[in-house]
């Protein structure tokens, strides 16, 4: 069987609005509780740190780290 031109184009044509489809639509979140539990954890370049490693990271004393994570 084989597939004429202007199948083969619809099927493309198909697959590229499908795959748009995809890529705009905003991601839903699936878990809530993981996200709110990820939302309070500190980041540091997005990456998720402790305060001691948040503290030799930015190069701060503990004092001015506490004062920033207070503003």
């Amino acid at each position: 069987m084989q597939i004429s031109l202007g199948e083969r184009r619809m099927k493309i044509l198909r697959y590229w609005m499908k795959k748009r489809k995809v890529q705009t639509t905003v991601s839903k979140v699936k878990y809530s509780k993981r996200k709110k539990v990820a939302d309070r954890k500190l980041r540091v370049n997005g990456k998720f740190v402790s305060k001691k490693q948040a503290i030799d990271i930015l190069g701060m004393s503990k004092k001015e780290f506490q004062k920033q994570l207070k503003a």
